[in-house]
């Protein structure tokens, strides 16, 4: 009986209409019938000892193996496609084919089935057929978002003219067949296949994705992507379709919305803190100057002249701290609104710090410090006003809150990239969670020094702007109780 089911099968694989061919799992032809030998232009005996790589057209070599490896994996039972067959003369043969998997006795996975029918010749013309793929091409490169076609290893197989523009490619072949590897950094190119690896195993679109690449001129832009998987005619997922609208602008609008926000933000805290000043800190010493004066001019008569003296130094101090404050807030303001410009000149350092020294010799004397300035021989190149605004600043902070009988220290150093001038004191120091508000604005507190003075507490912020300005830094470092120093680095 099995002899005669042999015999029957026999006749009917060599008889047949159309080509068939018995393939091992492994791509080995091990029977053909004639037809099939006839279409390639072989003999029987010779297409036996080819492979399926031998005679399947590169281009169509993968799609073929993806479709056997899930007949393979039971995935599918049976197979229809069509793809190109190579000629014994080199010539390529449109061929539909039918694909089955064979099992032996015990049921295991042993070969294919192949039926193969030329298809050169069916009713549709290649001329309709090639007026369809132009109009579906028109469509496609004059649609103005990018869009791409990827087999299931990521490599484009379509691409229309935006897609073109945004890989940096003068023409489609020089991408057919490239993965995302080949024309981004690494970064983003593992992100992309990550979101094509979902749509290819998992069948599911990613829909929406705001993401970015590096154009060809190393510009960053933004896509707002689709990808959606792309299947047969069996259902079979192929590769996906890649669909990419350009966002660049809105995302760019978005940024520059929000950076203003910040400014605003930056200048609303601003506002409010000169508001608060001039509200306190500037009523203060005003009607200080004010109330003195009017006890001086009621009373003038009645008073001993050490009292007169005394109403005359108050007068004194506060018109002194008022003049301070007005010269702060005058520096904040121009510096904020960007009204002052850089004039570098050469600046002799200690010629600069030795007249500074000198102005605030009796301030210093009243408490004893000593102000060291034996280590300061350089020439720097910079603005000289506001290096000497700047230096003014440090050493007064530094007197105000170091001791009596205390020491500062005034000192150059330079790594000949940069130059160093630092102001050292062996004051009270400064609480480490305050260190990184020194310099704001919005964070500004009046801190009463050693001998209850009282500073505006706009110095330092104006201060580290005008370093800026300068191209330059103001570095700190301080221990409770040791004292505090603070470092300008200045561009050479």
């Amino acid at each position: 009986m099995l002899t005669n089911t042999l015999v029957v099968f026999k006749d009917i694989f060599e008889s047949s209409p159309i080509g068939m061919a018995i393939v091992s799992t492994d791509g080995k032809f091990l029977t053909v019938n004639s037809k099939i030998a006839a279409l390639l232009g072989y003999s029987e005996k010779k297409l036996s000892h080819l492979t399926l790589e031998e005679v399947i057209h590169p281009e169509d070599i993968g799609k073929l193996n993806l479709y056997l490896s899930n007949l393979t994996a039971n995935k599918i039972n049976t197979v229809s496609i069509k793809l190109r067959l190579i000629h014994k003369q080199g010539d390529s043969i449109l061929a539909a084919l039918g694909i089955s998997m064979a099992k032996n006795e015990n049921g295991l996975d042993d070969f294919f089935v192949f039926q193969v029918k030329d298809s050169t010749l069916e009713t549709v013309s290649e001329e309709d057929l090639q007026n369809e793929r132009l109009l579906l091409r028109t469509v496609i490169d004059n649609i103005p978002h990018s869009i791409y076609c990827k087999d299931t290893s990521g490599r484009k197989f379509l691409a229309n003219l935006k897609e073109l523009e945004y890989t940096g490619v003068n023409s489609e072949k020089e991408l057919l067949g490239k993965t995302d590897f080949d024309f981004y950094p690494k970064e983003i190119a593992e992100k992309f296949t990550a979101d094509d690896n979902i749509v290819i195993k998992t069948g599911k679109p990613v829909l929406n994705r705001e993401e970015y690449f590096i154009d060809k001129n190393g510009q960053k832009k933004w896509l707002l992507t689709s990808k959606i998987p792309l299947r047969d005619t069996n259902g079979v997922i192929v590769g996906l379709v890649g669909i990419g609208h350009d966002i660049t602008d809105r995302i760019l609008a978005k940024e520059k919305i929000d950076k203003r926000n910040k400014q605003l933000s930056k200048l609303n805290a601003e506002k409010d803190k000169f508001y608060s000043i001039i509200a306190h800190d500037l009523k203060n010493p005003a009607g200080s100057v004010s109330n003195f004066l009017e006890l001086l001019i009621s009373d003038y008569e009645e008073m001993s002249e050490e009292e007169k003296k005394l109403y005359i130094k108050y007068s004194y101090d506060a018109s002194k701290r008022l003049t301070e404050l007005l010269l702060d807030l005058l520096n904040w303001g121009r510096i904020s609104r960007g009204l002052i410009e850089i004039t570098k000149t050469k600046i002799n350092l200690p010629n600069l710090v030795g007249k500074i020294k000198e102005l605030f010799l009796p301030t210093a004397s009243e408490k004893n410090i000593t102000i060291d300035i034996s280590n300061c021989e350089a020439v720097i190149y910079s603005d000289e006003n506001m290096l000497n605004t700047v230096l003014r600043n440090l050493i007064s902070n530094a007197i105000k809150f170091t001791e009596k009988d205390g020491k500062i220290i005034i000192s150059y150093s330079t790594d000949h990239k940069h130059h160093y001038i630092s102001v050292q004191d062996t004051g009270v120091g400064i609480p480490k969670e305050k260190i990184n508000d020194l310099f704001k604005i919005d964070k500004v507190t009046t801190t009463k020094g050693t001998d209850q003075e009282i500073g505006t507490g706009l110095g330092l912020p104006t201060a580290c702007e005008f370093i800026k300005k300068c191209n330059g830094e103001i570095n700190v470092n301080s221990k409770l109780g040791v004292g505090s120093e603070f470092i300008v680095k200045l561009p050479i």
